[in-house]
């Protein structure tokens, strides 16, 4: 039987891991309430990103398609909208967009596609009614379409929130996943 020699060797190259929608929401909502400019790098791209990214340039921030992400312009303080923010089929953009309202001076009404529409939304809206704020579903069954009546601050505090409905309610404080945000 002949014998097999293995030699010492190193591996090198480089992977790239699959950009996470649910990072690139996050990114772009973190960077649209961040001053100057962030730049979003290898975000995943889908109809419900493309709705977060819509969302966040009604609230106020510019943003610009790179070869390979978004250079985004934020504001500290969202402006109010001036039109309905149409999340179409992604709950993750309305889910993490309703605190955002809350921040502005104003109305802000969202609403989505047929399955949005029969998506719960009341965990969130018990969850700013907490801190102080007014948030409403328009049939007041729990379902978009919501809207938020902005005082343009919320007041803090500790809440109750429940997580066996949806992880979109508790946002993760970890980033990992292959986009990055620089400043």
């Amino acid at each position: 039987m002949p014998a097999l020699i293995v030699e010492r060797s190193c591996l090198d190259g480089e992977i790239r891991v699959p950009p996470s929608k649910s990072y690139t929401h996050r990114a772009l909502i973190a960077s649209t309430l961040s001053e100057g400019e962030s730049v979003i790098s290898n975000p995943l791209i889908s109809d419900d990103t493309l709705a977060t990214l819509e969302a966040c340039e009604i609230f106020g921030a510019s943003i610009d398609k790179l070869e390979k992400g978004f250079a985004v312009r934020g504001v500290p303080y969202p402006k109010a909208p001036e039109t309905v923010i149409d999340c179409r089929a992604s709950a993750s953009t309305m889910r993490f967009l309703l605190p955002i309202a809350a921040l502005v001076k104003g109305v802000s009404v969202f609403t989505g596609d047929r399955s949005l529409r029969m998506r719960p939304m009341g965990v969130a809206l018990d969850a700013l009614a907490q801190l102080g704020s007014k948030a409403y579903s328009a049939k007041g069954e729990g379902y978009p379409p919501v809207l938020v009546l902005g005082e343009g601050c919320l007041s803090g505090g500790t809440i109750s929130i429940r997580g066996d409905l949806s992880s979109q309610f508790i946002s993760h404080r970890r980033w990992r996943g292959g986009i990055s945000v620089s400043r």
